[in-house]
């Protein structure tokens, strides 16, 4: 059940209790149909992190900050942000809602983008080997979507892809250089 107040909704159900949604989660939440949406029922109330709050929903969670507005992250995009510590970690806060793309779906956050395929799961990137693959046309270019995260492959960073791997390492002299093997 639900009820509506000036500062926001109230929801209750068995299993996440009584919780409010406020203010721009409230929209993001509406956006995705409510609790008949993709994110169900609230299961927290809003969290304070850095730079913002977060709300957990039986679907996924929804996070807001100054820089980056109110985004859901959900399914398996979640799961891949939670490898990384949520918004704590390197990826930060969100920044847009998924994008549908040919094939999957990618969601950008404050330090990097994650893809998600169903043949490939979901696979965060950023830097070096972000770079490059933005340069070569991201998930519609040579190398389709993401298939492993970030590695050290003998002192450099790789990742796999459909159609080949990128590396990325320093050199002694500070210096960068990309491989790019297909």
């Amino acid at each position: 059940s639900y009820q509506r107040f000036q500062g926001g909704t109230m929801y209750w159900s068995a299993a996440g209790g009584a919780h409010v949604v406020r203010a721009a989660n409230l929209d993001t939440y509406g956006r995705l149909g409510y609790e008949r949406g993709a994110m169900g029922m609230p299961l927290t109330d809003e969290t304070a992190t850095s730079g913002g709050v977060y709300q957990r929903f039986q679907g996924g969670t929804i996070y807001w900050s100054q820089a980056g507005g109110s985004h859901a992250v959900r399914a398996a995009v979640l799961e891949a942000y939670g490898r990384y510590t949520y918004e704590r970690g390197r990826l930060g806060m969100p920044t847009t809602d998924e994008v549908p793309t040919r094939g999957g779906v990618y969601q950008k956050f404050q330090g990097g983008t994650i893809y998600w395929s169903r043949s490939t799961g979901a696979h965060p990137m950023w830097g070096g080997i972000y770079t490059t693959y933005s340069q070569q046309g991201w998930e519609l270019g040579i190398h389709g979507f993401p298939t492993s995260d970030e590695y050290n492959d003998r002192g450099h960073a790789r990742q796999d892809f459909q159609s080949g791997s990128i590396w990325w390492g320093g050199m002694p002299s500070g210096t960068y250089t990309f491989n790019v093997a297909w």
